[in-house]
């Protein structure tokens, strides 16, 4: 459903987020997708959410009315640990290296 979605199919499981196309709540699917990932990751799912650049490629594949889009999916799967750009072998950064108090420093 786009020209950098030819991964998506290899994911475990792909969420996708619809809504007709007159009442399109981008905030509200944010939220929901927020939420979800939330919950996978409680469960030690790895997930990644994923605009969807062609709303047309996207709506045929799943078989969309044509009043309605789909802008968004996530791909969820277990992380592979072992794997060379594996998030789970970085460490976290500081939180006084992310978080300002007052002002930037």
């Amino acid at each position: 459903a786009g020209d950098f979605a030819s991964w998506i199919g290899s994911s475990a499981a792909v969420i996708g987020f619809a809504s007709p196309q007159d009442q399109l709540r981008l905030f509200d699917i944010g939220r929901q997708a927020q939420n979800m990932m939330i919950a996978a990751h409680a469960e030690g799912v790895g997930t990644c959410p994923v605009t969807l650049g062609h709303p047309d490629l996207a709506r045929a594949a799943v078989g969309l009315p044509d009043d309605w889009v789909m802008p968004m999916v996530i791909t969820l799967g277990y992380p592979v640990a072992d794997h060379p750009d594996s998030p789970l072998k970085r460490p976290r950064v500081a939180l006084d290296e992310l978080v300002r108090n007052d002002r930037w420093s």
